[in-house]
């Protein structure tokens, strides 16, 4: 029983690796999170750092590398949304709260 816990814990140690870090890149990598319905005025965190203010649209753009990323909608020092999301390359992900 021992053996078959250890196996499975290295499996899943294995399998941390397989999603990609984000990075900050443009271009070919680019990708975007698109942030829908979140309180006008609200500060966007990627990464741990500000990158833009919901805006009157419904949906605010954030240009991202691919890969996952800690994403935070703020209203002053209250966190309204907190998540990890990976985006492949190329693509737009769309979070709400």
């Amino acid at each position: 029983m021992h053996r078959l816990g250890m196996t499975m814990l290295l499996a899943l140690l294995a399998g941390c690796g397989a999603m990609p870090k984000h990075h900050e890149s443009r271009g070919a990598d680019s990708a975007q999170i698109i942030f829908d319905a979140f309180p006008k005025g609200a500060t966007i965190y990627v990464d741990g750092s500000a990158r833009g203010t919901i805006d009157d649209d419904d949906a605010t753009p954030i240009a991202v590398g691919a890969g996952t990323h800690d994403v935070e909608v703020r209203t002053g020092s209250h966190v309204v949304f907190e998540r990890q999301v990976f985006i492949e390359k190329g693509t737009e992900r769309h979070v709400s709260p």
